[in-house]
């Protein structure tokens, strides 16, 4: 299969090794913006967003489980970041934390987090099924080799499981693709799980004719269960409407069994 070209020759560097370079410093936290998980001139925002629940999760260790993630992308997460996790509510079985990340003096990311340990209930269902779609040795890449690839794609094996790739003039709204790490992140599996949810592009990118910028400006998360492997994960994004310059799109996130794992809704602002 054709090897993608990436928008830097840059060595992928794993998930740990970013989050370890965390640091502390008078109650708020320090990361540095690196080009292996940048999306432009931005950090990745699945990392981003994984990057404020480690920092949750520091601020406050006895944290029940993540359940939801709401992140608001207000400007470009570049350079070194400064972030503050502010408890908002804790109660018997749940938490609210908010994460601020600040860049250039700017707040560039806001995440409102919450956090719930599991409790016993007769309900339980899933209307969820994971699509029919070629397994991942029948699939391609999913950047072709004259598709120019984000940066952060060095770190994900990627394969085109439904729809097209970015930028073919495609009529069709969804898009789907078998995902994993090339190098999974253990010990940190509810991180990678998030870090790894956000890694397609915007569905509607697909119907574009050419390069042109594309941003998310919103991401909404469900976390529904985990996996503590770096096996094969089925993600699917679908742009459900598109007018006036955006775009809103439902994800899903599968495990190779078909367990589903996490939902999504983005917001996505479009320039032609």
């Amino acid at each position: 299969m054709p090897e993608p070209g990436f928008e830097t020759e840059t060595p992928a560097i794993s998930l740990n090794a970013f989050l370890a370079g965390i640091q502390e410093h008078d109650g708020s936290y320090q990361a540095q913006s690196i080009r292996q998980w940048s999306q432009g001139r931005t950090l990745y925002g699945g990392l981003t967003t994984t990057t404020c629940v480690a920092v949750a999760t520091r601020a406050f260790p006895d944290l029940p489980p993540l359940r939801s993630a709401q992140i608001v992308f207000s400007g470009p997460t570049a350079g070194l970041l400064d972030l503050k996790a502010v408890s908002l509510r804790r109660g018997r079985n749940s938490a609210v934390i908010r994460v601020d990340m600040v860049a250039d003096d700017v707040i560039a990311a806001s995440a409102l987090l919450t956090f719930a340990a599991a409790k016993p209930s007769h309900i339980a269902h899933s209307t969820l099924a994971m699509p029919a779609v070629p397994s991942p040795d029948q699939c391609e890449p999913f950047f072709g080799a004259n598709t120019r690839a984000p940066r952060f794609a060095s770190n994900f094996d990627m394969r085109l499981a439904a729809g097209h790739r970015p930028i073919s003039s495609s009529s069709e709204t969804r898009c789907a693709a078998w995902i994993k790490y090339i190098d999974y992140p253990a010990g940190n599996d509810t991180q990678a799980l998030v870090a790894l949810a956000d890694a397609l592009p915007p569905a509607v990118i697909a119907q574009y004719t050419g390069p042109s910028r594309i941003s998310s400006m919103t991401w909404g998360l469900d976390v529904l269960a985990t996996s503590s492997n770096n096996g094969w994960k089925l993600l699917q994004s679908t742009s459900e409407w598109a007018a006036d310059g955006y775009s809103s799109q439902a994800m899903t996130l599968w495990d190779s069994d078909g367990t589903a794992l996490a939902v999504g809704r983005q917001l996505i602002a479009l320039f032609e």
